[in-house]
């Protein structure tokens, strides 16, 4: 898709997702979303269930865990992926916790961003598809209506353009 230039601005304008109105309705749409809400409730109890578990098996067996605070902290660490240096589980169900814990913070950090990517592409993954429609519905109808082909060879141009604009921007995003 091209990106316009705004009337009185020399130079180079940032794409339309970057235009603060539009930042702003997509971060809106994030936030709104019941899904990330979801997720929010599903790490905390993450969280909380990884410490509450670390504390009690390793209270009496590891020394650098002398306070829940401590095992929360740990599995802060483990669950945002970022590790703690300080706190290592040092019997083998901490060690699975541990492992459970890295797995499933994973898992929630893709999410967390497939949900993300969701919010920026979707108004204009939506207007695309309505396009397409729209251009599917008007060849249906030249074909019924025994068509004229100038208007069939315009459509078919329209089509080409929007699956070449649809190609770049693919190959914009996967060298990204």
């Amino acid at each position: 898709m091209k990106h316009k230039k705004p009337k009185g601005q020399a130079g180079w304008s940032s794409p339309r997702i970057f235009q603060p109105r539009i930042l702003h309705q997509k971060g809106l749409r994030f936030l709104k979303h019941p899904v990330l809400w979801l997720l929010a409730l599903a790490s905390n109890v993450q969280i909380l269930i990884g410490a509450c578990s670390l504390y009690y098996i390793e209270l009496g067996a590891n020394k650098e865990v002398h306070s829940f605070l401590d095992a929360l902290v740990w599995s802060v660490g483990i669950v945002t992926t970022v590790g703690t240096r300080d706190i290592a589980p040092v019997t083998a169900a901490g060690k699975i916790i541990g492992m459970i814990l890295m797995i499933l913070g994973t898992a929630t950090f893709c999410a967390y961003a497939a949900l993300f990517a969701d919010a920026l592409i979707s108004d204009e993954m939506d207007d695309f598809e309505n396009e397409l429609r729209g251009i599917e519905s008007r060849l249906l109808n030249l074909k019924l209506e025994g068509s004229n082909p100038t208007e069939v060879s315009e459509v078919l141009i329209r089509i080409e353009s929007h699956l070449k604009d649809l190609k770049n921007a693919s190959s914009r995003r996967s060298s990204s």
